[in-house]
């Protein structure tokens, strides 16, 4: 849901070649390797992840990595590192109200102190 809708405010994010079928079917696969592949050995190898919101690959290793992150707490056999340019959390927590970002950036004096307008332009 939030890719299109990044995808409609921010066209220039969405290569023209590609149709949403061609999109739906390369997050379907995207999952199926964060789930069968990356997954597994994350947990084997007591990994640290590392990436950013913006990756495709990322977000489907978050998505297929959320029930263990939930059962695991703390104990998790791996840690994840998203690494983020602030003003692209910034576009996302004013685009996206249900976003992690929104929620960070609602809960930081000092992110509602900045002005990213300035790298926004």
């Amino acid at each position: 849901k939030f890719a299109s809708e990044m995808r409609s405010k921010l066209p220039t994010k969405t290569p023209p070649e590609l149709t949403e079928e061609d999109v739906t079917m390369t997050e379907q696969k995207l999952n199926l390797v964060a789930k069968e592949v990356l997954l597994p050995t994350a947990m084997r190898t007591h990994a640290l992840v590392v990436g950013t919101s913006s990756c495709a690959l990322t977000n489907a290793f978050l998505k297929a990595s959320s029930p263990i992150l939930s059962s695991y707490g703390e104990k998790c056999p791996f840690n994840i590192l998203i690494v983020e340019h602030a003003p692209d959390l910034h576009v996302t927590a004013e685009l996206d109200p249900e976003s992690l970002e929104r929620e960070m950036k609602e809960n930081s004096a000092s992110w509602k102190r900045t002005d990213f307008s300035y790298a926004l332009r």
